[in-house]
């Protein structure tokens, strides 16, 4: 998908595959280790808003959060680097559709 192409929301709904569920994985553990369970998941809603993606999509990513330990290392805010990583996941996964 070429970048001009993309319309917002970029990610309309999870793939159902094997391989973007690994991609689901890593996204979420990386923002979990990052800044923890109550920022991964302010960091959802934030790309809800800006429509990065979509309130399913949303829900489907804090379902998966179920399967996440907090291991207390997280707890960092944010920055834009995580945000602009966040963005490669958003357009990796919408690729896989």
């Amino acid at each position: 998908m070429v970048a001009e192409e993309m319309t917002k929301p970029y990610l309309g709904s999870l793939p159902q595959k094997y391989a973007a569920e690994r991609v689901i994985f890593d996204w979420l553990e990386f923002l979990v280790l990052k800044g923890g369970f109550k920022r991964t998941m302010d960091a959802l809603r934030y790309y809800r808003t800006i429509e990065w993606i979509t309130p399913d999509v949303e829900d489907a990513l804090q379902d998966y959060l179920v399967g996440f330990t907090e291991d207390g290392q997280g707890g960092h805010d944010l920055d834009v680097d995580d945000h602009q990583l966040s963005l490669l996941y958003v357009a990796r996964l919408a690729s896989m559709t």
